[in-house]
């Protein structure tokens, strides 16, 4: 575990091997989105779907449900 000086405290911060394995162990997660001038939308997510790729990036299955608002807002952003 690495230690970091922030604002006058120390900080830990967890090796990317522990943090790797607490994600694998979740059943379930949240994912929010929002768009620059709209409304937060935080959706659920579970199914085994979440993957950690490396070090810096995680993926997850994004299947369809309550109107799959989290990817429309995702979509909307990339257009602009």
């Amino acid at each position: 575990m690495a230690w970091r000086h922030r604002q006058g405290r120390n900080v830990s911060t967890p090796s990317t091997e522990r943090l790797t394995r607490f994600i694998r162990e979740q059943k379930i997660y949240f994912v929010g989105t929002a768009p620059a001038d709209g409304r937060i939308n935080v959706s659920p997510k579970g199914m085994d779907s979440l993957r950690v790729l490396d070090d810096s990036t995680v993926a997850w299955l994004n299947v369809t449900g309550s109107g799959n608002v989290g990817m429309r807002l995702i979509l909307w952003r990339l257009r602009k």
